[in-house]
């Protein structure tokens, strides 16, 4: 396939075309690019194949590298907070800092917010030591550049107690690393379902 109507992606390193340089595309059409992404479940790595026969008129081919980027970006943080997410399972805690950036903020209402890695690592030493989490359900993610929501139900065994409590997160990313984490949940369904008053949410 033609170089100039194929281009591999990834997340770590991607290159687009520089605007000044002179636009050569001969096209048949004016079909959309056609984009097909593949997850490597084992690496972790996303890659993205583009393929079209571009149009003649350079903005138009610009525009559409664009639209590719901005899906490119969103694409890279929501699997950036998918690897958190299984983190935050496995609370390990050398590997749940790492995601952060050092002046990050953690603020898992209705407790007050954690400030700092250190502290977060902390925070995470002394929850670690009271539950254990299971894998956790994410119901919906979407991404918008450097923010990305979730919607979660997150699961925990607390003795012979299954809690499973229902979640919204907010992540706001900074150079690839997490600045601030919100997360919005109900401390009464929590507390139900600790003193056996209630059933775990699914």
């Amino acid at each position: 396939m033609d170089s100039r109507s194929c281009c591999v992606f990834h997340c770590s390193r991607v290159t687009f075309p520089d605007e000044n340089s002179p636009c050569h595309f001969r096209s048949r059409n004016r079909h959309r690019p056609r984009i097909t992404s593949a997850i490597s479940h084992q690496h972790r790595e996303l890659s993205l194949v583009v393929t079209s026969e571009l149009p003649t008129i350079c903005p138009v081919v610009h525009h559409r590298y664009d639209s590719v980027r901005f899906w490119l970006e969103n694409a890279e943080s929501i699997v950036l907070i998918r690897q958190f997410m299984q983190a935050c399972v496995r609370a390990d805690l050398d590997e749940f800092t790492s995601y952060f950036c050092e002046d990050a903020i953690w603020w898992n209402s209705p407790w007050p917010p954690v400030k700092g890695r250190a502290a977060i690592r902390e925070t995470l030493r002394i929850g670690a030591g009271r539950m254990t989490a299971s894998p956790w359900d994410i119901r919906h993610i979407i991404a918008d550049g450097d923010v990305v929501m979730t919607e979660r139900v997150d699961h925990f065994q607390i003795g012979d107690k299954r809690i499973s409590v229902p979640c919204m997160g907010i992540f706001e990313l900074r150079n690839g690393k997490i600045a601030a984490w919100r997360d919005y949940w109900d401390l009464k369904t929590f507390e139900a379902q600790l003193h056996g008053s209630a059933p775990a949410n699914s």
